[in-house]
Parts: C-alpha cells; structure tokens; sequence
C-alpha cells in the first residue's frame, strides 16, 4: 500500500534545489505526484505531493530530513496526507481580482468567503504596473471550492458588496 506525503521546501534560490529533491525520490522509488513551486524574493518555495510503499516510507522520511540543511538554507517539511475526507464541495469556481493596490485586499475578499463557508483550493497574487500609469495594481487569481447551497451567485453577490470598498474588477468563471 503507498502512503501520500507532502513535502514543503524553503531555500535561497539556487539551481539544482528541484534536482535533488527529485533524485532523492527516484532513490526510494517514489512517485512525484503533483507540485506548486514559486520564486518568492529570491527564496524558492515548493509543495510536492508524492507517493510511496509503505517499505519505502522509513528510509525517504530519513533521506528528505537529510536534506534539510540550515547552512545550505535549505528547509524540508515533511507531513502525511490524512486519508481525503468525503467532499462537500459541490461547485468550484475561478476567480480573478484586479484593482488598485492596498493593504487589506486579501483581508476583506477572504472575509466575504468564510461568511459563505468557500474553501480557496488556490490562490496566486501580484503587483503589477498599470498601463496607462505607475499606479500599482493588485492582481489574483483565486480557485474556489463552493459547499452545498452556495451559488456562484452567491460568491457574486458577496463580492461585489465589497466592491466600491475594493474598487476592483471581478471575473468569475466555472472550473474542473
């Protein structure tokens, strides 16, 4: 039977940090499943979810903590996946934020979305130049999970209440 672990990264940016990771993996016969990965000022930060044999799980465990190396900054975590919960997740949503940028935006959007009881399955944000001015311009995207009995209305709705207090555009789509 294959256990599912998550491993998160932390490092000074560098070449070689997914390499190794990865080699590390191939040596224990684990399987890299799914990752997110992202330079965050000049730091590299990563999610990998992966899978092994339970035979395998011990040794990994002791390599990937090796790994973990303070001179070298470079941080692992490793957790094991619970078993997935059965889903009350009905709908899921995108949705893509663009406005002058403040402190708070993130603030007041997750607000509106833990009134309505929304899971954020993802979330990517940045600063961004205006065209037509120097203005900075908050953008995001975020992936939604909506429970049973909230709409996509419903998340329109909510948000577009904060609206004028955010003074953003707001596009909402259905995704997988």
């Amino acid at each position: 039977m294959n256990k599912i672990l998550v491993v998160t990264i932390l490092a000074t940016d560098r070449p070689g940090i997914v390499k190794t990771i990865s080699e590390t993996l191939v040596a224990h016969h684990a399987s890299w499943i799914d990752s997110r990965m992202a330079n965050l000022a000049d730091r590299f930060a990563g999610l990998v979810q992966i899978s092994v044999t339970e035979d395998q799980l011990p040794s990994l465990r002791t390599a990937l903590q090796s790994l973990h190396d303070t001179d070298n900054q470079l941080h692992l975590m490793v957790e094991e996946a619970n078993p997935k919960p059965e889903s009350v997740i009905t709908n899921h949503l995108s949705l893509e934020v663009v406005g002058a940028d403040r402190p708070g935006i993130i603030d007041d959007l997750t607000g509106a979305l833990i009134k309505l009881n929304v899971n954020i399955n993802a979330l990517e944000s940045e600063q961004r130049e205006a065209s037509m001015s120097s203005e900075l311009l908050f953008w995001a995207k975020l992936k939604l999970g909506l429970p049973q009995g909230v709409s996509n209305d419903d998340v329109q709705n909510a948000l577009e209440a904060l609206s004028d207090q955010l003074m953003v555009d707001i596009d909402l789509s259905v995704y997988p």
